[in-house]
């Protein structure tokens, strides 16, 4: 098999063991398609993607567009003659008349057992949902989202306490060679695509930072599980005192909580017991909160907070 033209589209850190994984695997790009440097930060300066350090230390070109699908940038790209695309997190949208330059296909890693959890946040909508059980998915792109045939999965067991960057690792440990021998197979002609049951597909959206805070008023289970699943982004928070108070890690049994007459519930009531902080939830039940951040303070321990709460 000759050495196969590939172009690599990635940008965050979590494109950069999969691109590790085709270099040492003996598939360097031709070239690297990544984000545009964005403004981070309070001083608004523009930075590089991970993919983007990465693939300047190995020398490989990187090209950064605003969009791929613009009739001069498809016709860049069909100008280098490529065979194949690997996509792994990139952030825009593939518009067919893109995908057509490559007449070997699109391959595209997606971290959830597809058809389920389609879209841009299968790793915490995994976690969100309770699943026990997710993967790994190499498919073949098409137009529609997470759509494609499937050449490839691994699967893998979610712990109850799984988080977000957790649970990131895992998969990459079980994708990224994945995807280099789901390459060579499918290069070498040995797999057949199998269709998506697109009846059992699910769709996951993008997340804003309102989607972090905390309703007190749902079952403890399922906030702790938001806590797990998305931190460090969008982050969870929620206000004590009248001031917003960033939650960084939840205990992740609750405590029951009894109603009485003369206290009746009330969702979302903060307590102490002993050096432990609780907040109450729908279920009448209590959280106990492990790391938070009140504003305008450092990140602290429920204990640091409760000692300063009684320094006042």
């Amino acid at each position: 098999m000759d050495t196969p033209r590939i172009v690599f589209c990635g940008t965050p850190d979590y494109s950069v063991p999969y691109l590790d994984a085709l270099v040492h695997g003996g598939f360097t790009p031709i070239v690297v398609i990544t984000q545009p440097d964005r403004a981070k930060g309070r001083s608004g300066t523009p930075t590089e993607s991970p993919v983007k350090r990465y693939a300047m230390k190995a020398d490989i070109p990187v090209l950064q567009p605003e969009s791929v699908n613009t009739p001069e940038f498809v016709a860049e790209i069909a100008a280098l003659d490529p065979d194949l695309l690997v996509v792994v997190a990139f952030g825009q949208i593939l518009k067919q008349d893109f995908l057509d330059v490559f007449p070997r296909g699109t391959i595209n890693v997606h971290p959830s057992w597809l058809p389920r959890h389609r879209g841009a946040t299968p790793l915490q909508n995994t976690i969100l949902a309770g699943d026990t059980e997710t993967g790994v998915t190499i498919m073949l792109m098409d137009a529609k989202m997470d759509h494609g045939p499937i050449l490839a999965q691994a699967p893998l067991t979610i712990s109850t306490d799984e988080t977000l960057l957790g649970l990131a690792q895992k998969t990459i440990a079980i994708g990224a060679p994945l995807l280099v021998n789901t390459l060579r197979t499918w290069l070498d002609g040995s797999i057949v695509p199998v269709e998506q049951d697109h009846e059992k597909a699910t769709f996951t959206k993008l997340l804003k930072k309102e989607d972090g805070k905390i309703d007190w008023n749902e079952a403890s289970f399922d906030i702790e599980r938001k806590v797990r699943a998305l931190s460090p982004w969008p982050g969870v928070w929620t206000e004590m005192h009248g001031k917003r108070v960033k939650i960084f890690e939840i205990a992740h049994m609750p405590i029951t909580v009894h109603e009485t007459s003369r206290n009746p519930i009330q969702h979302g009531n903060v307590f102490v017991l002993g050096k432990e902080l609780f907040v109450t939830c729908g279920d009448n039940t209590a959280l106990s909160i492990k790391k938070l951040q009140p504003e305008g303070k450092n990140p602290m321990t429920a204990e640091e907070y409760i000692n300063g709460m009684k320094g006042k």
